[in-house]
């Protein structure tokens, strides 16, 4: 099931700045090359609870954004993404955006709790589909534990 556009309340949106480096070297990452290198892939980086939606998006940070894990420490959701924005160091390595930009491809959007995703959820944004839905690449999304397009 799509995410209708009107259930998307982020409260922030973040645009990454998109280098990583591998061998010393700054190399820009295109929201393409991300999802081929991860679709249908699982992600467990913790090791506690599976696959989920935290372990996608902090993969992504670490080997694409040039960035780091962020913990959710606040309340164990990815709501803490957003609510502790200043204090948990998402903003060294992405710029936040305005909730009237257009999504472009790659945009990581954080929204939640609400009757989409209860206890929140983190995903890249994809494509829309038409003028009211929209798709993310994440994991734990749609019932899948791996990477996937929903």
């Amino acid at each position: 099931q799509l995410l209708k556009k009107n259930e998307l309340r982020c409260e922030c949106r973040k645009r990454p700045v998109n280098f990583y480096q591998i061998g010393g070297k700054n190399i820009m990452a295109t929201y393409q090359q991300i999802k081929n290198e991860t679709i249908n892939k699982s992600f467990d980086l913790d090791g506690y609870y599976g696959a989920q939606c935290w372990d996608f998006a902090c993969y992504v940070f670490e080997h694409y954004f040039n960035g780091t894990r962020i913990n959710c420490g606040l309340t164990g959701y990815v709501q803490d993404f957003v609510t502790q924005k200043n204090t948990n160091g998402i903003l060294n390595f992405m710029d936040e955006i305005s909730l009237n930009e257009i999504l472009q491809p790659g945009d990581v959007c954080v929204w939640g709790p609400c009757a989409a995703a209860p206890y929140s959820h983190v995903a890249l944004y994809d494509s829309d589909n038409g003028p009211n839905e929209v798709y993310f690449l994440g994991q734990n999304q749609n019932g899948a534990s791996y990477v996937n397009v929903c």
